[in-house]
């Protein structure tokens, strides 16, 4: 995909730009942004080299993937992100976002998925503390709030703390137990180093810059709905979601960077759907039919248990203090991605 071919996907840049009021302080820094070719992380890079004079550097393990998506518009720093970094510039600014992201990774790889948010945020962590870096921003995830975690019983004031069970028993908990982690871990360096953190953490994020390897219901249902294809829903799609367009979220994660304190941020949109709902607007925009099938012991394995999470606006009100206010609804985002992906091609 030549998403740069797309006048949508363009738009979506220059509103970024617009709403973060870029570059601003970030004029002449050096930036790093860690797990380069995600779908959160490559709009960031994608945004950031759109302005003149901001230094990025793009943090992957595949050189010729990170070639072809960025070309000579980023430096290229290839390695694991599990390992130290192999480099000694001084950055200003690291973004964090190395992470495993979707069910089928998390029940193939629960170790690495581990160990890329632990191992992984523990080398960023020495790194920002060894070499003076500004300000370093994890992205962690809604899923660190667990399961039933009864936000209705919850203040305005203590909505965050209020966290889920994580079953410490299932492989499946890799992701969320390492994700609260790899939190606690960058306010422990915040304590004991000085070193600015911030996390956040994104709710449902859609987008047209999706893996290939994702095995996220939303990437799947894009597939099939680029494909001209009947959407194959795994389930009766029940769960409620906080759903968010991925450049509101990249919009949202710039002005926590800039102007959040050092502690944690909620990224959410302006829609909570259902999963279904979402699909059947997916289905409703490219002209298609939904199907039902059962999903296979694998894919079954690395779903979350979380069957409602619908709190995302809620949790969302620090980050809206920042100045961020999402653009899109899941109706126009999910318009807007059938055209980036078309107009990509």
């Amino acid at each position: 995909m030549n998403y740069r071919s797309s006048k949508t996907y363009i738009e979506d840049l220059k509103n970024i730009i617009y709403d973060v009021d870029l570059p601003g302080q970030l004029l002449g820094s050096k930036v790093l942004i860690t797990g380069a070719n995600g779908l959160i992380a490559s709009v960031l890079i994608d945004a950031l080299t759109f302005c003149d004079g901001i230094n990025v550097y793009a943090l992957g393990r595949s050189r010729e993937r990170m070639e072809t998506r960025f070309r000579n518009r980023v430096k290229h720093i290839i390695q694991d992100v599990t390992e130290p970094l192999k480099t000694e510039i001084v950055f200003d600014y690291i973004i964090h976002a190395a992470s495993n992201a979707h069910p089928l990774a998390y029940a193939q790889a629960p170790v690495d998925t581990m160990k890329a948010n632990i191992t992984g945020t523990a080398n960023i962590l020495e790194y920002a503390q060894t070499h003076g870096v500004k300000r370093m921003i994890f992205v962690s995830s809604s899923e660190v709030y667990g399961v039933n975690a009864a936000p209705d019983t919850a203040t305005k004031n203590n909505l965050q703390e209020c966290l889920g069970y994580i079953d410490l028993s299932d492989f499946r908990s890799a992701y969320p137990e390492s994700k609260r982690a790899a939190e606690v871990l960058c306010t422990a360096y915040t304590h004991q180093y000085g070193i600015s953190t911030v996390c956040a953490r994104p709710w449902y994020i859609y987008g047209a810059t999706f893996s290939e390897a994702s095995s996220k219901a939303d990437a799947q249902f894009l597939r099939k709905a680029l494909a001209g294809e009947e959407i194959v829903m795994k389930s009766q799609g029940t769960q409620m979601r906080s759903y968010c367009y991925v450049s509101d979220c990249v919009t949202a994660m710039l002005k926590i960077l800039l102007y959040g304190d050092n502690s944690a941020y909620d990224i959410a949109g302006k829609d909570d759907k259902t999963i279904r709902e979402f699909a059947e607007t997916i289905a409703e925009t490219a002209n298609v039919s939904i199907v039902y099938e059962e999903p296979d012991k694998t894919e079954h394995g690395g779903y979350t248990k979380i069957l409602n999470s619908v709190c995302g606006k809620q949790r969302a009100q620090r980050t809206k203090e920042l100045g961020y206010i999402p653009r899109y609804s899941v109706k126009d985002g999910i318009e807007r991605t059938l055209k980036i992906l078309r107009e990509s091609m």
